[in-house]
């Protein structure tokens, strides 16, 4: 169990300019989804759960899933551009701009590719690619996991390798 946790805070020791340009892609693109996805959703509430077409596209309620997509967009997001639980932040953002992507606008429109224009399923497919790289490269260096999490994980993934 110390080294899946270990593997899952761990920061991969890579150049400056890519974790640099880890930074920015954090900073940049998971910003645009906290600022147009998650902080949207708090003032449209009332207009969201009582929609003519209600907002539930895997069939657990309108409720339940908007307070998935509010965490998911908003709070862990939030953590990502922080560089803070990255990892399972961005695992969190990845399922929610998959679903809104695939569920919402793609699989409920024709032709199913490629997604016709006015719909913002295009953003929706680059959020989930710029998570799914995120979760798997990890936060990078200029991160709060780094910070806080790299003596342990050097100190634990010893203590695991001597077990």
């Amino acid at each position: 169990m110390k080294t899946f946790f270990a593997r899952l805070f761990t920061v991969e020791r890579t150049s400056r300019s890519m974790d640099f340009a880890i930074l920015l892609l954090r900073v940049m693109v998971i910003s645009s989804l906290v600022y147009h996805h998650g902080s949207d959703k708090i003032p449209d509430w009332d207009l969201l759960t009582h929609r003519k077409v209600p907002l539930d596209p895997i069939g657990i309620g309108v409720v339940p899933s908007l307070v998935f997509a509010t965490f998911s967009d908003l709070i862990c997001g939030s953590l990502v551009i922080l560089g803070a639980a990255t990892r399972i932040a961005s695992l969190f953002c990845a399922i929610t701009v998959f679903t809104v992507a695939f569920f919402i606008d793609h699989a409920l429109t024709t032709p199913y590719w490629p997604v016709p224009h006015g719909n913002h399923a295009e953003m929706c497919w680059i959020y989930t690619a710029v998570c799914l790289f995120l979760m798997i490269a990890g936060p990078g260096r200029y991160s709060i996991d780094a910070k806080f999490f790299q003596a342990k994980v050097t100190e634990m993934t010893a203590v695991g390798a001597a077990d």
